[in-house]
């Protein structure tokens, strides 16, 4: 799956006080405003980048934290931000369902190793082609050496109910996993919504969406 390429590394200067870069453009449009969408190549493309990805070796990589907003870090980090958040939402979302999913997913502890995670597969980094398949991904600055099941969220960010099982198949993670993973998409909507709301409308639609998504899958 293609990605952006870097080709130049600015410093920090008075006039942008931080590091930047300019990286080739990558032709498509994004998922989440694309008017055809084939889910089928969606579920075929990440999974494959998640498995590239998850597959290069860790050695030296960044763990996760602040760099990287935390994504990747153990769920019991996030417990305190998460439940501010439900509480935050709780006039438009089911605060309790929402709250027990949460403390489900708190239980199951990570099953293997961390591997390299790119920690933002929304339907904003990922790049349709004309065909509605995957074209690209991008904006790596979450990329860290984390857990898993952060990458694995993208099901409930941007798949209907029978492709995120298409997705569970494809990609074959544990139960425990998966769980953690429904955690996470839990997490990162649950902190969006409120922070969004009124004022993102794509990024509020997104988080609404995840946590229906979320609540479709509830045991």
């Amino acid at each position: 799956i293609p990605v952006p390429t870097p080709v130049f590394a600015g410093e920090p200067t008075e006039h942008f006080p931080a590091p930047w870069s300019v990286v080739r453009w990558m032709d498509g449009e994004a998922a989440w405003t694309a008017s055809h969408v084939d889910h089928g190549a969606l579920v075929s493309g990440v999974g494959a980048f998640i498995a590239d990805l998850s597959a290069i070796p860790t050695m030296g990589g960044p763990a996760p934290g602040d760099h990287c907003f935390g994504r990747g870090v153990p769920l019991a980090k996030r417990d305190n931000p998460t439940r501010t958040a439900l509480h935050q939402v709780a006039d438009i979302m089911p605060l309790k369902r929402l709250e027990a999913i949460w403390e489900h997913s708190l239980s199951v502890e990570l099953a293997h190793d961390y591997t390299w995670i790119h920690g933002d597969l929304h339907g904003g980094n990922l790049i349709i082609d004309s065909n509605g398949g995957l074209n690209a991904v991008i904006d790596f600055g979450g990329l860290a050496v984390g857990d898993p099941a952060c990458d694995l969220a993208f099901a409930w960010y941007e798949l209907p109910s029978h492709q995120r099982r298409a997705f569970r198949s494809a990609t074959k993670p544990s139960d425990d996993c998966w769980d953690r993973a429904r955690g996470w998409a839990l997490s990162v909507a649950a902190i969006q919504l409120p922070y969004y709301r009124d004022r993102h409308p794509e990024m509020e639609r997104l988080a609404r969406r995840t946590l229906n998504a979320v609540l479709e899958d509830e045991e």
